[in-house]
């Protein structure tokens, strides 16, 4: 169905690379890993895709996916074939964007679109590789999509004032109703970074989330024509999170919790919660621990927001 990565994707030392990142990832002791695989039923694709079926995932579904795999280690498959069923489930209509952030975040290090590796993840690697992929410049929060909407998700990322505006890939889910999923990522949206757009649209509205974007970063990057420019844009301030202070006010009609075997799953659509996690931060509701939230930083600059 034109999705197949050839055999000869990744070169020997690609593969050495990526061997080590996967087991870098693999943060449980070898004694306890043992007994996980042991107390945790086996699974395999076909397992893991009926799964995602009953979460929502159809012919023209457009998904992002966060993922983490170390707690795959049940998982009786490998990356490739995971990325090519989805993509089958999904079909050419659909689109499938994983986060593709480079490891060292480092502005003075020239960000390669085609070349710079992901540090978002072993299976977010494995899906930058995949022919027809395209990748959002952007070197704090790039992203990589595959399918019908992956040019609209990635083209304007570089245009960005922040990372999550609506230039990004992020807010752009909101527009294309994608089912945002996340697979060995934790509970309670501990990773799900569509909650970072609230930041960026209320950057002009509210002190609290102005006051976040306090610091600038100028990068270069290298585009896919091999072109050298440069962006700038606002970047967070130092803060701590508890998405739980979140995660409680979503209908669990619609935000979806489960596990197959060890591995913790959820689904919320991007659309839900975007404007979810907007109309909270209007009522001074939000996941930040420091800065703290002080009620005063919630009254608008402007009383029409």
């Amino acid at each position: 169905m034109g999705w197949t990565v050839p055999h000869g994707i990744l070169c020997p030392l690609g593969i050495i690379m990526l061997e080590g990142l996967k087991n870098m990832l693999y943060k449980i002791s070898p004694t306890t890993l043992q007994w996980h695989k042991n107390l945790y039923p086996k699974y395999s694709t076909v397992d893991l895709i009926s799964m995602l079926k009953s979460l929502g995932i159809k012919k023209g579904s457009c998904l992002f996916i966060h993922s983490g795999w170390s707690q795959f280690y049940n998982f009786q498959g490998n990356p490739k074939e995971l990325i090519e069923a989805i993509l089958d489930e999904i079909g050419p209509e659909g689109t499938l964007a994983m986060p593709a952030f480079p490891f060292k975040q480092d502005p003075s290090v020239v960000f390669d679109v085609k070349k710079t590796p992901s540090g978002a993840g072993y299976l977010t690697e494995i899906l930058r590789r995949f022919p027809n992929v395209k990748r959002s410049i952007n070197l704090m929060h790039s992203v990589c999509a595959i399918g019908s909407q992956s040019d609209f998700l990635t083209k304007d990322h570089h245009h960005s004032i922040t990372p999550w505006d609506k230039n990004s890939p992020y807010y752009r889910l909101k527009e294309i109703d994608a089912l945002i999923l996340g697979l060995g990522v934790g509970k309670h949206l501990s990773t799900a970074t569509c909650l970072h757009c609230v930041e960026s649209l209320l950057k002009d509205k509210l002190p609290f989330f102005s006051n976040i974007f306090k610091s600038e970063i100028t990068y270069q990057y290298r585009d896919y024509d091999n072109n050298i420019n440069s962006h700038k844009m606002y970047v967070r301030i130092s803060s701590k999170l508890d998405t739980k202070k979140i995660s409680k006010y979503m209908d669990k009609k619609i935000f979806n919790e489960t596990k197959i075997s060890n591995l913790d799953i959820f689904s919320i659509p991007a659309r839900y919660l975007i404007d979810r996690t907007l109309e909270l931060a209007k009522q001074g509701i939000t996941m930040y621990v420091i800065p703290e939230p002080k009620k005063e930083l919630f009254i608008p600059f402007n009383q029409n927001i």
